[in-house]
């Protein structure tokens, strides 16, 4: 490791005093191999290039990149995230990072150990496999779970929350038989008029809480086309009071789905299933 981290900071401009845990070359595949093979443990890797380092795309390197100027000369993020991951798996007792360990770890003439903190509490919010409890750290090879639902909400897009809603409930509403359906009508010639029950579910864009929503029911009620509605106690109405839930629920679901595959969702929440009967 002594070598290569060297040579690094020589290249880089950036000569650190001490050759330390945080200098760990995790960007090398070589030496990762090593250190996974050392330490019995080939799931880290993930964790590894996906917050530390090994990917240009890494947690650790984007934060430094994005870092004041005295952060990023002496890459203090993927320093810091360097200790914790040997700290805890290196095959010490507690496992896991405490806060005085890593600042004596990173620590250097010109280091300000605020730095170090805000580097932390970064990481913390970004990694996904970095846990933090207490002021104690560790990397595992399970994600956290909540990190990736975040970040998975927060990108899901809003035509597809709206599709899953409305598959959603054309999958609850369409089941059984001897009433007629008819999905999010707009118009009062969706609805048929003839003399048999029918069952007119509004959109989610059509909630009672949305503005003119109870005028086009009102309106769908009364008339037919171009002639008034004479059936008009055929039409039973379903209408959402506030499409929110269900718009959050959509998003949750396709977050999930996006973190876990179909089977580990289905078991990690089995009640969401049942009560779609998939």
């Amino acid at each position: 490791m002594s070598p290569r981290a060297y040579q690094e900071g020589y290249k880089g401009g950036a000569k650190d005093p001490l050759i330390t845990l945080g200098t760990g070359p995790l960007d090398d595949p070589l030496f990762r191999a090593a250190v996974f093979e050392q330490l019995g443990e080939q799931r880290l890797e993930g964790a590894v290039t996906t917050d530390v380092a090994g990917r240009p795309e890494a947690r650790a390197l984007r934060l430094d990149k994005e870092a004041t100027e005295a952060v990023k000369k002496a890459q203090l993020h993927r320093k810091v995230a360097t200790t914790i991951f040997f700290e805890s798996n290196g095959g010490q007792q507690r496992g896991e990072a405490t806060l005085p360990e890593i600042r004596l770890a990173v620590s250097e003439p010109g280091i300000d150990l605020a730095s170090v903190d805000q580097c932390l509490e970064a990481l913390t919010e970004a990694c996904y496999f970095l846990h933090g409890e207490k002021g104690r750290y560790r990397f595992e090879f399970k994600a956290n779970l909540n990190k990736l639902l975040a970040d998975r909400r927060a990108s899901v897009p809003a035509p597809s929350i709206e599709e899953q809603v409305r598959t959603a409930i054309r999958d609850e509403f369409g089941k059984g038989n001897g009433i007629e359906r008819v999905f999010f009508p707009d118009k009062t010639g969706d609805i048929s008029d003839r003399p048999a029950l029918m069952l007119a579910v509004m959109g989610p864009d059509r909630a009672l809480a949305e503005p003119g929503t109870q005028s086009l029911i009102d309106n769908m009620s009364r008339e037919h086309g171009q002639s008034s509605r004479v059936f008009k106690s055929a039409v039973v109405w379903s209408v959402a009071e506030d499409a929110g839930t269900l718009r959050d629920e959509a998003r949750k679901f396709l977050a999930w789905s996006d973190i876990l595959p179909y089977d580990q969702y289905m078991h990690r929440f089995p009640a969401y299933f049942q009560q779609r009967d998939m």
